[in-house]
């Protein structure tokens, strides 16, 4: 059919569909009779997408909390339980650098006998101790035996503080043992326990205001001797 001039004219090809479409009509609408342009077609196909997949989500969500509750419920707890572990349970002490010594025999609540002959004085505490003159000492017996039970037959890690030795030629050191809940200071732990007093001797005094702070703890809570000596003279 041909097109006069006082008709339509010449249409100009769209770049995006090919078709002719009048000079001046609207091209983004989709009126009656008008065809869609390549680029509305895919944005309406994209929404359609977008749409299903939101509702197959929605539908897949209910349908896997519904079937696998008693599956999902305590993985999430379990993910909780380990994230809350993590950041509250304490990182154990490790065994500082020190000269390694196994403890043959504890011969009171403060001194042992270690391999090799020497004995060893703890530094800056004093634990009750039975003597010749005195075998009755109140807490002498429960002294040695907390220090028993956290150092006889183990290896320990000794480290010196200023002195060497004492005047009894023992050697003074600050004493570390391994436990389950891990390394643990002798003499402090003793001290903790009630077992020993805090009693510093210059200059080895490196930890001589921290042993003094945890016998205050132990005397307010009555650990150990506290409970059971007082401030008797015949418990030094």
């Amino acid at each position: 059919m041909l097109l006069s001039s006082s008709g339509l004219g010449r249409c100009p090809l769209t770049a995006e569909t090919g078709v002719r479409f009048p000079v001046g009509a609207q091209k983004t609408g989709l009126g009656k009779g008008e065809i869609p342009s390549y680029n509305n077609l895919m944005k309406t196909m994209s929404l359609g997408m977008a749409l299903l997949l939101i509702i197959l989500a929605f539908v897949g969500g209910i349908f896997v909390g519904y079937r696998l509750p008693e599956r999902g419920e305590p993985l999430i707890a379990s993910l909780i339980d380990a994230g809350e572990k993590a950041t509250s349970t304490p990182q154990k002490e490790i065994l500082p650098p020190g000269e390694p010594a196994k403890v043959i025999k504890v011969l009171d609540g403060d001194t042992i006998l270690i391999e090799g002959g020497e004995q060893v004085r703890y530094i800056g505490i004093d634990a009750p101790e039975n003597t010749l003159e005195n075998t009755s000492v109140c807490y002498a017996n429960e002294s040695k035996e907390a220090n028993k039970k956290l150092v006889e037959g183990k290896i320990v890690r000794l480290i010196r503080d200023t002195n060497n030795r004492d005047p009894l030629n023992r050697l003074l050191r600050y004493v570390y043992v391994e436990t389950a809940d891990g390394a643990v200071m002798v003499n402090e732990r003793l001290v903790k326990e009630g077992a020993a007093k805090a009693t510093p001797y210059p200059p080895d005094v490196k930890f001589a205001t921290r042993f003094a702070t945890i016998e205050t703890e132990a005397k307010m809570k009555k650990t150990g001797l506290w409970a059971v000596c007082g401030n008797e003279e015949n418990s030094k």
